[in-house]
C-alpha cells in the first residue's frame, strides 16, 4: 500500500514517514499542495494523509477539492491541530474517510491503514 503524507510541519512530517516505513508501507511526503497534486500524478497512491494547514495552501479543503477529482479512489484521512465548528463535516462530506485531531492517536490511525490495507 502506497501513502502520501501532506504535512507542513518538518518534525511531524518525517516522524510519519519512517514510523509508516517502519510497518512496510511505501511512503513520499510533501509538504505543499503541489507536492500533493505531483505525487497523486506521478504514482498511484491508495492513502493521502493530508494536513489541514500546508506550506502553500491555506486551506486544506480546497486540496481535498482537487484530490477527489483528480484521484477519486485515493482514500483521504485528513489531519488538523485546529479543528473548526464544521471541519469535520465539511471534510467528510467532500469524501474524507476520516479526520484525525492533533496530536493524533497513532494507534487509531495505524489501525485504520490497517484495515485499508486487507481491504486492498
Amino acid at each position: 500500500m502506497r501513502i502520501l503524507i501532506a504535512e507542513d510541519e518538518p518534525k511531524a512530517r518525517q516522524f510519519l514517514l519512517e514510523h509508516f516505513q517502519a510497518a512496510g508501507y511505501e511512503v513520499d511526503a510533501t509538504s505543499s499542495s503541489l507536492g500533493v497534486f505531483d505525487g497523486l500524478h506521478r504514482r498511484p497512491t491508495d492513502v493521502l494523509l493530508l494536513d489541514m494547514w500546508l506550506e502553500d495552501s491555506t486551506d486544506g479543503v480546497n486540496v481535498l477539492r482537487e484530490v477527489r477529482k483528480m484521484s477519486p479512489k485515493t482514500a483521504v484521512i485528513v489531519l488538523t491541530g485546529v479543528e473548526e465548528d464544521n471541519t469535520r463535516e465539511t471534510v467528510l462530506g467532500l469524501g474524507a474517510l476520516a479526520l484525525f485531531n492533533k496530536p493524533i492517536r497513532l494507534d487509531e490511525l495505524d489501525d485504520l491503514l490497517a484495515r485499508l490495507s486487507k481491504q486492498a
